[in-house]
């Protein structure tokens, strides 16, 4: 009876190190293919670029319009950031919506009706994807308005990297 037992006891342990070692392969794999994904779009690796193309073309407007959107982005931040500072010397602190006011109010009309230009961007993925990097510099530049910083080269770069040189 105790070799039935002990038979028992070595089936159940081997059943739970085979069960353990499932588990930690599917894991390893689940987080392998998770970092595949993470890392290179945290470094901005692979960033496909928009095809240099014919000048009418939807990937040519495209890449006109965001470097135009980009530039604007630029002269918006630099001028609300002297606005903003012109406020704080007046007063002890400037309010984030004043901030974000000043910032908006210096896009001017190229910032003004953007729709066509995302859905031109939006039939290519390398145009997507451009128009991602364009929004998230936006946001960049709206954050460092706020918090009065100059350092959006990361953000540059990634939006840089999308267009066709």
């Amino acid at each position: 009876m105790s070799a039935n037992l002990d038979d028992d006891a070595r089936a159940r342990l081997r059943g739970r190190r085979v069960s353990h070692g499932v588990v930690l392969v599917v894991a390893v794999l689940f987080i392998g293919a998770s970092a595949g994904q993470i890392i290179p779009a945290v470094f901005g690796w692979g960033a496909r670029p928009l095809p240099a193309a014919a000048v009418g073309s939807p990937e040519r407007t495209c890449a006109d319009g965001i470097r135009g959107l980009a530039a604007a982005l630029d002269r918006a931040s630099a001028r609300a950031s002297a606005d903003v500072g012109a406020i704080a010397e007046r007063s002890a602190s400037v309010e984030e919506n004043v901030a974000l006011r000043a910032f908006e109010g210096a896009l001017g009309t190229e910032w003004k009706d953007t729709s066509r230009l995302e859905w031109t961007c939006g039939q290519s993925g390398a145009g997507s994807d451009a128009w991602a990097a364009l929004m998230r510099l936006r946001r960049g530049h709206e954050e460092l308005v706020v918090r009065n910083s100059a350092d959006l080269a990361a953000l540059r770069c990634d939006v840089t990297a999308r267009l066709p040189p």
